[in-house]
């Protein structure tokens, strides 16, 4: 049943990454909360629109200090405010559904910093610097 939900909202949007991403959210909702479908007809769409913005700023937050400061003082700065930001996440998390506010934090930081540590060693192992 799920599988065949998923097919059928990639079909039908395309492909469209946020648009998916919303349309699962809404059928785990659906199935945790037995909210009823009905109610996501409305809802779909703005789910997608909620992630592409959410996603946007936060994929611009570690660009920020590129933009008023030199190389290495931006690309620190990126990394704190980097820091700062998914620690932020993840306290918003442990405080709206379930955890400790310093556990989900750090959490979040080591996932978030050690993925982009890994795509700057494979952009490094594939000679991508850009330099």
């Amino acid at each position: 049943m799920i599988r065949a939900a998923i097919g059928f909202v990639w079909s039908a949007w395309g492909g469209h990454a946020a648009l998916v991403a919303g349309a699962l959210m809404a059928l785990q909702v659906h199935a945790a909360y037995r909210v009823p479908a009905s109610a996501f007809v409305t809802l779909l769409p703005w789910l997608g629109v909620v992630i592409t913005v959410t996603t946007l700023i936060g994929h611009l937050i570690p660009l920020l200090p590129f933009v008023v400061l030199s190389r290495t003082p931006a690309l620190v700065a990126a990394i704190a405010l980097s820091a700062l930001s998914l620690f932020a996440v993840g306290v918003y998390s442990a405080l709206t559904l379930v955890g400790n506010l310093w556990t989900n934090g750090l959490k979040m930081v080591t996932i978030g910093l050690g993925a982009a540590a890994l795509g700057f060693v494979v952009g490094r192992l594939f000679n991508a610097t850009g330099v």
